[in-house]
């Protein structure tokens, strides 16, 4: 009986603990619990300040960005600073080195010496003559070839351009198109002496036939003809002088400077006469800054070395250098222009001569 008590005991013992220790857990977790309720506010409120202050950061960036936006509105509507300028440039990357690629598409650029639309005349086979020509008959001093077939260029009805290449005044070689029958005649102006007098032999003779041919019929459109297509044959240069004296004799002072200039650089330009020179002398005199200022006192120095103290001869008289200088210091840089004037040697502007025995 005793052990049943104390078994009694003992268990009613480990019950009473039990219960405390439910009591006390009971006791802890409401604690726990009453302590979060009492945080739970004020962890809200923390929250509710820390989403207030984003809020405030966000309007002030936003108010920032608008009033950057404003800042560049008013540099692009107005005149800008240098300093709002450079910081544009600043943020715009630098254009690629080197040429920029055109976009598919996109039409080339027209080549050096081509104008956008338009088409210039070609001819491939005129090409190859002046190729053979400077390239390979020319450097081997073939010279009946060479003259043939330049000379096929300069008798073409029609010129067209073709495609060379030249250093620029800064060195560095340059394409452009130039007229055929202007190099053909240049090829041939830079020949030698023997290539000259095979030039001459072969057709100084259809020149001098139609130059016979203009002294019968006085039409200058067939000195134009001689001296487009044997400008560097003797009947040639004769055809130059006189379509030259032509156009002095109608006031086109500028178109017969120009024609006189081919002839002072021409070859045999030391055989031209003294009234040759005088009557060059007076076109550049008359064409006043309208061509090469240097031209005059050139060709009066050729003058004065050719006339020398027996004057020149023009018709009856000989006229010393002296007459001759006032002749052309009275006459004024573009006096004749316009107008079918006289420009001879004792004639004015009314072809009006200064003495009763005056003629051209």
């Amino acid at each position: 009986m005793v052990k049943s008590q104390a078994q009694a005991f003992v268990l009613s013992t480990f019950g009473l603990l039990a219960i405390l220790a439910c009591l006390q857990s009971v006791g802890v977790a409401q604690e726990k619990a009453a302590q979060v309720k009492k945080e739970t506010p004020a962890k809200k409120a923390e929250a509710k300040k820390e989403d207030a202050k984003k809020d405030e950061a966000k309007k002030e960036d936003a108010k920032k960005e608008e009033k950057k936006a404003e800042k560049v509105e008013v540099v692009i509507g107005q005149a800008a600073p240098a300093v709002a300028v450079q910081a544009v440039a600043q943020a715009v990357p630098p254009p690629p080195a080197g040429p920029v690629p055109a976009p598919p598409g996109a039409t080339p650029a027209p080549a050096d010496n081509e104008l956008e639309g338009l088409a210039l005349p070609k001819d491939r086979d005129v090409k190859k003559r002046l190729d053979a020509a400077e390239l390979d008959y020319i450097p081997k001093k073939q010279w009946p070839e060479a003259v043939r077939f330049l000379q096929s260029v300069l008798d073409r009805k029609e010129d067209v351009f073709v495609q060379v290449k030249s250093k620029g005044p800064d060195g560095k070689e340059r394409t452009s198109f130039v007229s055929a029958r202007g190099e053909a005649d240049r090829l041939i102006g830079k020949m030698d002496a023997e290539g000259w007098d095979t030039y001459e032999l072969q057709y100084g003779g259809l020149a001098k036939g139609k130059l016979a041919e203009y002294k019968k019929s006085a039409d200058p459109q067939v000195l134009h003809e001689v001296v487009q297509r044997y400008f560097h044959t003797a009947g040639g240069a004769e055809a130059a002088d006189l379509l030259a004296t032509y156009k002095l004799d109608r006031g086109e002072t500028l178109e017969a400077a120009q024609i006189y200039e081919r002839l002072l650089n021409r070859h045999g330009s030391d055989q031209l006469g003294g009234l040759t020179l005088f009557k060059a002398a007076l076109a550049f005199r008359l064409s006043g800054n309208q061509i090469d200022t240097g031209l005059f006192p050139k060709t009066w120095k050729l003058l004065a070395a050719k006339v020398g103290s027996d004057g020149l001869q023009i018709g009856d008289d000989a006229v010393s250098l002296t007459q001759l200088q006032k002749e052309v210091d009275n006459a004024k840089p573009g006096e004749l222009v316009g107008t079918r004037s006289w420009a001879l040697f004792r004639g004015d502007t009314r072809r009006r001569p200064s003495r009763a025995r005056a003629h051209p």
